[in-house]
């Protein structure tokens, strides 16, 4: 049997399991991080690889070889870390759910049972794959596509199959932030465990998600994470509006600016490894405004009560800055709030939103939200032209939701 078959087929001794339950846990310092407590005896196969041991999938790695799907290598090494391809990956997770593939014909590619049976059972597309063939290497937002379909996740929007994956606990993130590397390549170890976590979902087991994993995977599916992040904001959508990711750019009817959005960024002071900290400059280096003078307004602290919401865009074209400002961003106005005691805001207590600068207010597009704040009962997110005053100022809103008359209670 040659090494890439052997790893294939399965295990020729059953592997002998602890007790145990198998739960999930976030990922940690870039990896894919297993509990304790379902481990092979010294006797068995796995005991047997010489770099499997201790490996952070190693409880997966067990499942797998017990149940048959997946083997060693003759050298007796498991491998782990190399790259799985997306055949290899195919035939895995088809071989993992049982499902019926046969043999192939001598003419045909090994792998060619485990691709039909993959599409006949819903789990691959034919258009799914647009460059390369099945050796190339699976990547994991190709993974994550092929394991939300075996768990019986549906949509029509490719961008989706990422946070259906993440949002159901089968993908997590490879480091504290959730950081989702999609266009990365699989592992071996990778591989098992993404398997055994479609498994225990079709068992009818609830695995935990990686919430910062999903926060990520929402902006990859549409360009945002405020629903995910501050459900207690944007929950709610009105009647009359929508969320259209393809909608968020702002044009003057004479033809002479356009700006866009790219994403629109919630972030949890709170939490120290919030997604999309990266994308601004240190948090402590940041103010926000007192509604009395940029001099005077308090600097951003780490570990504060709000969310801060940066709006990541761009100027596309300003034909006549005699006309419109010349900003490098996409200008975000946040409607809805209630300020009640300026004089409070004024010495530095932030009692509601406002916004977020670098040196002088209008420097950055971004605002803050206190956790407990008053409200309109509604809020709305509107582009805008940075009309020089005495031209026509150009308005676009792109979000409406209802919300309480209090957030964080009164």
């Amino acid at each position: 049997m040659g090494k890439q078959a052997r790893w294939l087929a399965g295990a020729a001794a059953a592997v002998i399991l602890g007790s145990g339950g198998m739960g999930w846990a976030l990922a940690q310092g870039g990896k894919e991080i297993l509990p304790a407590g379902t481990y092979a005896q010294e006797n068995s196969t796995v005991a047997a690889m010489t770099d499997v041991r201790g490996h952070w999938a190693q409880p997966a790695i067990e499942l797998a070889i017990s149940k048959g799907y997946v083997d060693g290598y003759e050298d007796s090494t498991f491998r782990p870390e190399q790259q799985v391809s997306r055949a290899e990956f195919t035939k895995l997770a088809v071989s993992a759910l049982k499902l019926p593939a046969g043999s192939a014909k001598a003419e045909e590619a090994w792998y060619t049972p485990y691709m039909n049976a993959a599409v006949n059972a819903g789990l691959h597309q034919w258009s799914d794959f647009n460059s390369g063939d099945w050796n190339t290497p699976m990547t994991r937002g190709e993974m994550a596509r092929m394991a939300a379909r075996a768990a019986g996740q549906k949509t029509d929007e490719d961008k989706k199959w990422m946070y259906l994956a993440t949002k159901s606990g089968l993908i997590q993130g490879i480091d504290d932030t959730g950081t989702l590397n999609e266009e990365g390549t699989t592992t071996r170890a990778q591989a098992v465990t993404i398997i055994e976590r479609i498994l225990a979902v079709k068992a009818g087991k609830t695995l935990e998600a990686d919430l910062h994993a999903v926060s990520r995977a929402e902006v990859l599916w549409h360009k945002t994470n405020i629903f995910e992040v501050i459900p207690q904001y944007f929950g709610k959508l009105h009647p009359n509006s929508q969320w259209n990711p393809d909608d968020l750019f702002i044009e003057s009817d004479d033809g002479l600016y356009r700006a866009e959005l790219d994403a629109i960024l919630a972030i949890d002071l709170e939490d120290p490894n919030a997604p999309f900290l990266e994308e601004l400059p240190p948090v402590e280096t940041l103010k926000w405004y007192n509604f009395k003078t940029s001099a005077s307004s308090p600097y951003l602290t780490k570990n504060m009560p709000a969310y801060l919401v940066y709006f990541k865009g761009r100027t596309v074209f300003n034909k006549d800055t005699n006309v419109y400002g010349p900003r490098d961003y996409a200008p975000v106005n946040t409607l809805g709030a209630v300020i009640d005691d300026y004089n409070a805001l004024a010495n530095g207590n932030l009692v509601g939103m406002t916004n977020v600068f670098k040196s002088k207010s209008g420097d950055l597009s971004a605002v803050i939200f206190p956790k407990k704040m008053k409200t309109k009962q509604r809020l709305s997110l509107e582009l805008y032209t940075p009309s020089i005053p005495g031209n026509k100022q150009y308005t676009k809103q792109i979000l409406r939701v209802v919300t309480p008359e209090w957030i964080g209670g009164e």
